[in-house]
């Protein structure tokens, strides 16, 4: 009995290890994730909050961003530029600049957020008020500029 349970392990582990070794890149499985950066490319929907009643956020593969809100009390605001993502930091850090991220003086009209997928389809954003990233979420999902949004299919 153990010589059948020897043999039949000798017989196994290398057959496992061959057809491992031999996987092709389609029956490998994939270890490595999508960028942050490629799962945020897109449309989004801002969700209803304390400041804001509708709009949307436009992420595109070319590192800029377009956004447009209503505010609460019915003036609407947009922004456009171009966007950094630090990925290397949890949460992740993204400035959303006025035009160019790289000119003088960009730093006073950047918006410095942290930024979170909590699903494939919804993604929270909050921007800071003193001009520095800030170094968490707030409990209060109401809190003034706080974005939750929905990604558009």
């Amino acid at each position: 009995m153990i010589r059948k349970v020897i043999l039949l392990l000798c017989v196994l582990i290398p057959a496992v290890f061959a057809a491992t070794a031999f996987a092709t890149p389609e029956t490998a499985t994939r270890t490595d994730t999508v960028p942050l950066k490629q799962q945020i490319i897109g449309v989004w929907t801002i969700q209803p909050n304390n400041r804001t009643t509708t709009g949307t956020m436009v992420f595109k593969e070319t590192s800029t961003y377009e956004m447009n809100e209503t505010l609460k009390d019915n003036s609407s605001a947009g922004t456009k530029g171009e966007f950094t993502l630090d990925e290397t930091v949890t949460p992740a850090r993204l400035r959303l600049c006025l035009g160019k991220c790289n000119q003088p003086g960009a730093e006073w009209v950047t918006r410095f957020c942290i930024l979170q997928l909590t699903s494939a389809t919804t993604m929270e954003i909050y921007m800071s008020t003193t001009g520095s990233f800030p170094d968490g979420f707030p409990e209060d999902k109401n809190a003034e500029n706080y974005l939750i949004l929905k990604k558009n299919e």
